[in-house]
């Protein structure tokens, strides 16, 4: 991502890593811990390469001691901008943060949105999924530019258009 992100033609990237993060929360009446999509992304990209609609808070406020929360997560957990938020990375490393946003994109998107770094970090591969990218205003031939460079990584597939879209759509 730090590549891409640093091309002209780019406006901003972030990498994109995916994850599952264990919460506790109120199902039917009983405390149940339930598993959350997760995704890793750098704060500084939010609202440009990808929007999450954010209902309330600061979506940039992210941080490695902060989280991000789509509206059905904040209703299963009980949850709001300004609380703790208290899980259980893909490792098993526990995690208390604070709620710094409530967004609406969670089905599109994922439950929990956190800083890149932190849940990269907690996670197997060790690799981005993908990198969003927003080319810059008039950006002279970025498909080509992001064609070379992906041409370094093998079996790397470049996607040209909305992405949103398709993950509105699933």
């Amino acid at each position: 991502a730090e590549k891409v992100r640093d091309m002209k033609q780019v406006a901003s990237a972030t990498g994109l890593v995916r994850s599952k993060v264990v919460a506790m929360g109120r199902m039917l009446g009983a405390q149940e811990s339930v598993s959350l999509s997760a995704q890793g992304v750098d704060p500084r990209a939010l609202g440009s390469a990808l929007d999450l609609r954010p209902r309330e808070g600061n979506m940039k406020a992210l941080s490695r001691d902060t989280v991000a929360i789509s509206t059905t997560t904040a209703s299963w957990l009980g949850l709001g901008v300004g609380d703790t938020a208290r899980f259980h990375l893909g490792d098993g490393t526990p995690l208390r943060a604070e709620v710094v946003a409530v967004y609406e994109r969670g089905f599109g998107f994922t439950d929990v949105t956190m800083d890149h770094d932190l849940l990269l970090a907690h996670t197997t591969g060790k690799v981005d999924e993908s990198v969003l990218v927003r080319s810059a205003p008039s950006a002279p031939d970025l498909t080509g530019a992001l064609s070379h460079l992906a041409a370094a990584y093998p079996g790397t597939v470049l996607r040209d258009g909305l992405a949103v879209d398709d993950q509105l759509a699933e």
